[in-house]
């Protein structure tokens, strides 16, 4: 097993369904664990900190090579980890984990908003070249400090609202865009 390790400018309150931590908590970086293609293990989470202090680490699991962390202004951060084609695990390497850390404050049902958009956002462009995800495929939304949002879906309720509600629809449409339509992966090799 390889760590791959990425800081994070300030600490996020996470929602996730990674391998660590369960649920909602606090972290300030987040762990890559590159495992073979033939790992097989009951105790992916105690193999991991064994080797590891992942305490306050949001941990991805995969045998995907391919991964990034983009910065994208102030808004954002994405990470992302995918094998899709000939990289990847035993699902004929389609798996795809995902880390939206949001430069903002929400409540925790805004995160659920945003972690069903960024799930949708993956599916969809997955499906543009008929692959599927896999079970261990995960997703984290992590916010931190800022305006305060109550909702962070794809698109807001009142469809038609004013500028302001129009404004953070666009910007939350271009994020779960920019997830897919730009080119953020960066082939790396171990």
């Amino acid at each position: 097993m390889h760590l791959v390790h990425f800081s994070l400018d300030r600490t996020y309150t996470v929602l996730s369904s990674a391998l660590y931590p369960d649920g909602v908590a606090n972290v300030d970086r987040i762990v890559l664990a590159l495992v073979n293609e033939d790992y097989d293990s009951l105790t992916p989470l105690e193999d991991v900190m064994s080797v590891c202090d992942c305490s306050r680490s949001l941990v991805f699991m995969t045998a995907a090579r391919k991964y990034c962390m983009r910065d994208f202004g102030g808004d954002f951060l994405l990470f992302m980890s995918a094998g899709i084609g000939r990289s990847g695990e035993h699902a004929g390497g389609r798996t795809v984990n995902i880390a939206v850390m949001l430069r903002m404050r929400a409540r925790l049902n805004a995160m659920v908003d945003m972690v069903r958009t960024v799930t949708e956002a993956k599916c969809s462009y997955l499906m543009r070249f008929g692959l599927t995800g896999t079970a261990s495929d995960a997703t984290a939304v992590g916010v931190s400090e800022g305006r305060e949002e109550t909702f962070l879906g794809a698109f807001h309720r009142g469809g038609h609202g004013g500028r302001a509600c129009g404004h953070r629809t666009a910007r939350r449409t271009a994020l779960a865009r920019t997830l897919w339509t730009e080119e953020p992966m960066r082939v790396t090799q171990d």
